[in-house]
């Protein structure tokens, strides 16, 4: 690779936090916090390239090596992340990252490289599969954000308040075991296996447990039926996760939570609340994002195919064939299932 360009592993670089600094649209994902989950659970190897010099950067690409007996060694920004793009401030830089990442997957040997959004400003690359995003603009004003909210949103939230629905934010243990139970329950509706416990420990003990994400939960009567985890870079917020009991479906206990979320982070002066990625064979999920007053955008996804040096196009696979076998599995089958599956599937 030319001088310019480093393959690095952010948890080598101290100063790692104020490297992305410059970059406005660093997410999350760009963390070293996120970097070290991946890792930790799941033993993905960094391959994060890195353009410029050791005192001035400019720009990043995010990549775990992903080496699977079952589905192939490949190059991913990055797994599990909802979008990860190249953070740079010139489209000279951008176009030299992802000519050196397609070096990499070369001499790497990847079945493929895909990057999740940003290669808009490449002429070749065309996109392999395209999600909704939703973003929120905050500001310090509850009346203000609920103004915002569509009809049904604002029922729905006056309804779980009438039926004496309680809210609370939590960072402990015991508060992720509540979440991670409500989170199975609905990955079985949905026909998914849920993520291995590891993951959900790393990530209380690396992001929840010292603030930078909270857990959001519903309960009536002390017990809860509704939760999300989000989580927090710069002034910007982002749900991760949310789960929930069908049989208190009723309550509304889903809106208080992302309503509570909300006004938090409003409070707390944050900028934006990022709802995530939204299949577009999902509209249901689309419509109760954009009850929020959420603004939409498209988030394409880009794989190039290293075995015929091209952008290719693949099929979403929200759903599939396995849906029906794992909305019939019992939950500890399926936990099992996904902590086999999980790194692979990356």
């Amino acid at each position: 690779m030319p001088a310019s360009v480093r393959v690095v592993d952010p948890d080598e670089i101290p100063e790692w936090d104020q490297l992305l600094e410059p970059f406005p649209d660093s997410t999350f994902f760009h963390t070293r916090e996120w970097a070290a989950i991946l890792r930790s659970t799941y033993g993905f190897r960094p391959r994060y390239l890195l353009l410029g010099t050791p005192s001035s950067h400019r720009g990043l690409l995010p990549l775990m090596q992903v080496d699977s007996w079952l589905t192939g060694r490949r190059g991913v920004a990055l797994p599990f992340s909802d979008t990860c793009s190249p953070l740079t401030l010139t489209a000279e830089a951008l176009h030299e990252l992802v000519a050196e990442a397609r070096r990499l997957a070369g001499d790497a040997a990847w079945k493929y490289l895909e990057i999740r959004g940003g290669l808009e400003k490449i002429e070749d690359a065309r996109p392999s599969t395209t999600f909704h995003g939703h973003i929120l603009p905050l500001v310090d004003d509850e009346n203000h954000l609920f103004k915002q909210l569509d009809s049904a949103a604002r029922r729905a939230i006056r309804k779980g308040n009438a039926d004496g629905v309680s809210v609370e934010i939590q960072h402990n243990e015991e508060a992720m075991h509540e979440f991670c139970h409500l989170l199975a329950l609905t990955r079985k509706r949905h026909g998914v296996p849920p993520q291995p416990d590891a993951f959900f420990k790393n990530l209380h003990r690396t992001m929840i447990s010292s603030g930078k994400g909270c857990i959001v939960i519903a309960r009536i009567n002390r017990l809860a039926i509704a939760a999300g985890l989000y989580l927090e870079h710069k002034k910007k917020a982002l749900y991760k996760f949310g789960g929930s009991d069908v049989r208190f479906q009723q309550h509304r206990g889903n809106n208080l939570v992302m309503w509570k979320a909300i006004t938090e982070y409003a409070r707390r002066g944050f900028e934006s609340f990022d709802f995530g990625r939204t299949s577009l064979d999902n509209p249901g999920l689309r419509t109760f994002k954009l009850s929020w007053g959420a603004q939409e955008r498209p988030i394409p996804y880009f794989r190039y195919d290293c075995r015929t040096s091209a952008w290719t196009t693949v099929p979403d696979r929200s759903t599939n064939r396995l849906t029906p076998l794992f909305q019939n599995l019992p939950i500890g089958l399926s936990r099992a299932v996904g902590t086999m599956l999980y790194r692979h599937v990356a």
